[in-house]
């Protein structure tokens, strides 16, 4: 049986990524079963690519699990685009120091659709409340949306409006994406600057491996 050199770059990459992007999730590649004895050498030089990393056994399982499953829906993450959108209402006070909350729906290419519920600590030049509808685009799957995140972010308003973009970190101090908000806010600054630690669960309703 011969193997598709597409399918060999696409664990590759996946096993590269997830353990560039330092996912703490705690995924172990160990429940995934090969599909057959040609896997066995290829997933014995993937995993050279991510020693002792819960991230690159979390990606290659996926891998594994959607390109036997659903090969044409891997199209995507087989070039290294994998990424999560993530679309909401977030609620917001802060006194130089407040809180937010946000919840939604987030699409991934992997693909994945689910919902999501964050909670998050703001500090820094800020002072009102706010309601918006938040955008957010994390570079990998649904496992680097989900857990700790740290923001920092830059907003301006107008009254009644306001708007603002944030870069996301985790917690190894990679860039891991990007939020934009626009909505409706009260506060006598117009211009905010912020940092957060978010806590964000995601819960996964559909994948083209769902019973």
């Amino acid at each position: 049986m011969s193997v598709d050199p597409a399918f060999v770059a696409m664990i590759q990459k996946q096993a590269f990524r997830g353990y560039a992007m330092g996912d703490g999730h705690a995924y172990t590649f160990g429940t995934v079963t090969p599909a057959n004895s040609v896997t066995e050498p290829l997933l014995g030089t993937a995993v050279k690519l991510a020693p002792n990393s819960a991230a690159g056994g979390y990606w290659l399982g996926t891998a594994m699990t959607e390109v036997y499953t659903h090969p044409s829906t891997h199209a995507a993450a087989a070039h290294g685009r994998v990424f999560t959108v993530a679309i909401g209402p977030q609620g917001q006070f802060a006194a130089s120091v407040g809180a937010a909350f946000g919840c939604g729906v987030y699409f991934s290419t992997l693909p994945e659709i689910g919902l999501y519920g964050s909670t998050a600590i703001v500090t820094g030049l800020t002072l009102g409340v706010a309601g918006t509808i938040t955008l957010s685009l994390v570079f990998g799957g649904p496992s680097v949306l989900g857990g700790t995140c740290y923001a920092v972010a830059l907003n301006a308003s107008i009254a009644p409006f306001t708007g603002g973009i944030a870069a996301l970190f985790n917690n190894n101090g990679q860039l891991i994406g990007f939020t934009g908000e626009v909505g409706v806010a009260w506060g006598p600054l117009p211009i905010e600057i912020t940092g957060q630690v978010s806590n964000t669960t995601i819960a996964p309703i559909w994948s083209p491996t769902t019973p």
